[in-house]
């Protein structure tokens, strides 16, 4: 997509197709996503040994505070890349906005505004309803109209 340029209201993203280095790319992408993550969460494992060892502790060979910070960097560091890596747009979740719909939304970023997690209503047709409140209502007039017969035979 060399050009930047709107479609005049075609939807080029039911056409378009990934090319086969698009998808190794992606791939590629998501493979260090996992390994950034599989590197976090062994930081969190690391630092959890080093908590139950009274490593960070402070006094008598402990008060390591720089590698607590350093191993909590790190893991922060991780963890941002393989959510930035392997991020990708899904429906109802996330998407991908441009600067122009930015713009126009005052540059809100609220996912809400972006992201309708609802299916759209339908209604139905007015006329259609009042159909079949008459209906009902004769049914209902006709089921009061047997209740009484009933209530009159028994003698109440």
């Amino acid at each position: 997509m060399a050009d930047k340029k709107p479609n005049d209201g075609v939807d080029v993203t039911k056409a378009w197709a990934a090319t086969q280095g698009q998808q190794s790319s992606a791939t590629r992408l998501r493979i260090f996503s996992l390994i950034c993550w599989a590197i976090a969460i062994a930081g969190e494992g690391v630092g959890i040994y080093f908590l139950k060892q009274h490593k960070f502790d402070a006094g008598a060979g402990g008060g390591n505070l720089p590698l607590l910070v350093g191993l909590l960097v790190g893991i922060a560091v991780f963890a941002i890349a393989g959510n930035l890596m392997g991020w990708k747009e899904e429906e109802k979740l996330s998407r991908i906005v441009d600067h122009a719909e930015l713009k126009k939304n005052d540059y809100n970023l609220s996912p809400s505004r972006y992201n309708h997690t609802s299916d759209a209503e339908t209604y139905r047709p007015i006329a259609e309803i009042v159909e079949e409140l008459k209906v009902i209502e004769t049914e209902a007039r006709e089921t009061d109209k047997a209740l009484k017969e009933i209530l009159e035979k028994i003698g109440i």
